[in-house]
């Protein structure tokens, strides 16, 4: 009688290990997808950054442009800039976008423009705020007990980021 009761009492502890073992190579099998999904959309998020921070240099590139083509002969930069929507992504699953640019500050020796840029890869999505300064000289004809007078701009070089930041969505 003993001998039966340990046959079937192996039976049962070998039932357990396998229901043990396949226990853990569930976990494990839903731990690894798991991972596979946070490192793709760890991916997604990247591409999105990277275009976000692309969009936001050829913005730069973009106003670098239009203040030099339009805006050496003027006093006042313009407060706002329109861009044309040619040279933005937009391929398959990719995308930027470009808010208005603002004019936050002009003094005599640099002026300061402020947008965000968005960029998306395959849903991900990420903003960043951005304001960059153009450092310029300007040149003036003194006249004698009268107002300097305004001649031309030259800008000194092609602009820097002042600030960078990401943009948190709530």
């Amino acid at each position: 009688m003993q001998l039966n009761d340990q046959k079937g009492s192996i039976l049962v502890y070998s039932l357990l290990l396998l229901v043990f073992m396949i226990a853990i190579c569930l976990a494990m099998q839903n731990s690894a997808i798991l991972e596979y999904k946070m490192s793709l959309y760890e991916h997604r998020s990247n591409q999105a950054r990277e275009l976000a921070e692309a969009a936001a240099w050829m913005t730069l590139e973009e106003i670098n442009e239009i203040l030099l083509a339009d805006f050496i002969y003027e006093k006042e930069l313009p407060r706002q800039i329109s861009l044309a929507d040619d040279y933005m992504v937009l391929a398959g699953e990719m995308n930027t976008n470009i808010s208005k640019i603002q004019l936050e500050q002009q003094t005599l020796d640099y002026c300061i423009y402020s947008y965000s840029s968005q960029g998306s890869y395959k849903g991900a999505q990420k903003n960043l705020f951005v304001e960059v300064q153009i450092c310029f000289d300007e040149y003036y004809v003194i006249i004698p007990d009268q107002p300097m007078i305004f001649v031309f701009r030259e800008f000194t070089d092609r602009g820097r980021f002042v600030s960078f930041e990401e943009i948190k969505e709530t």
